[in-house]
């Protein structure tokens, strides 16, 4: 008796965990999507999803219409994550993000100062680099300012307050 009952319980449990494993893989994309927005865009806007060739010849491999404030691409992935750039030009405004197509939900946000991409391991780790990589700009950014603009200084200690950017 006690053997049927154990029997049932784990027929039962394996059912869930084969639910629960069908309902994750449901829920999970199969490819990359990224889901973002762009700062003063207008509906029907246009975004493309390019490729650097040749060192300098842009190749576009996707385009999404921004619907809703918002836009959505979808694709497959390869193997291993592949850097890739979403551009926006209008009016003379051209913005571009660096995104890596892996698995899952990439989440995107781009304005004319910054560009904040996560929700990947590869993304996730890129924003954490490049926001520190912008703080450390601003800062060696405003010693050049004050440098610039200290009237005390004379050629040769602004040069030598140069040097200490190297």
């Amino acid at each position: 008796k006690n053997y049927s009952i154990k029997k049932m319980y784990m027929k039962q449990s394996m059912l869930l965990a084969a639910s629960l494993l069908s309902l994750a893989a449901c829920q999970s994309p199969t490819g990359y999507v990224i889901r973002g927005s762009v700062e003063g865009a207008q509906e029907g806007d246009m975004v493309y999803l390019q490729n650097v060739e040749n060192g300098s010849l842009w190749v576009t491999q996707d385009s999404a219409l921004i619907k809703g404030g918002t836009f959505l691409l979808e694709g497959a992935v390869d193997a291993i994550p592949t850097a890739r750039y979403v551009t926006y030009a209008k009016d003379g405004l051209r913005l571009t993000a660096k995104v890596y197509l892996e698995k899952g939900n990439i989440r995107l946000t781009m304005t004319p100062e910054t560009n904040h991409v996560e929700g990947t391991t590869c993304n996730d780790v890129y924003q954490q680099f490049m926001d520190k990589f912008q703080a450390a700009n601003k800062e060696v950014n405003e010693f050049y300012q004050q440098i610039q603009a200290d009237t005390t200084l004379d050629e040769a200690a602004r040069r030598a307050k140069m040097a200490e950017l190297d």
